[in-house]
Formats: C-alpha cells, sequence, structure tokens
C-alpha cells in the first residue's frame, strides 16, 4: 500500500476528527506523530506536527472530502481554534 501525506496539524483533536472524517466516507487513513506531538507538544516545530496519511489513489477524493466540510465550517469555528491545521 502506497501512503501520501495531505495535511499536518498541530494539536490531535483536529487530526483525529479529520481522520474520522476521511474513515466514514471510507478512505483508508493514518496519523503519525500523534504520540509525540500529544505527549511533548513543544516538539511539534521540530517534527512537523501530526502528519496525515491516506492511501496515494484516495488522496483527490480524500482533498475534495475535505475541502467540502472545511466549506461548511463557520468562521466561528476557525476564530476559535477549533480547526486550525
Amino acid at each position: 500500500m502506497d501512503f501520501t501525506e495531505i495535511r499536518q496539524y498541530n494539536n490531535y483533536i483536529s487530526a483525529n476528527i479529520t481522520k474520522g472524517l476521511l474513515e466514514d466516507n471510507g478512505i483508508e487513513c493514518y496519523l503519525q506523530d500523534e504520540a509525540v506531538s500529544t505527549i511533548l507538544p513543544h516538539l511539534n516545530i521540530a517534527n512537523g506536527g501530526i502528519k496525515l496519511f491516506v492511501l496515494k489513489d484516495k488522496a483527490e477524493q480524500a482533498e475534495i472530502l475535505l475541502k467540502q466540510a472545511e466549506d461548511q465550517l463557520s468562521e466561528e469555528d476557525f476564530e476559535m481554534g477549533y480547526f486550525s491545521n
């Protein structure tokens, strides 16, 4: 299986919400460096944060799905930091 990185996150909540959305829509994915970023958040800059990987052949479908979800978010969601990358 060939995976490709499509997003990076500074917090595990946003990362897991996104992962759950993709999995609920049949897109196989995983998070890399979640444990390090959660336990030692000061290392986020050094390790690039939490990385979201999807199957390469599903990357375009995942991007479309995430764009649709982001378009539905309100300005307040972003201001509150709920869905910051």
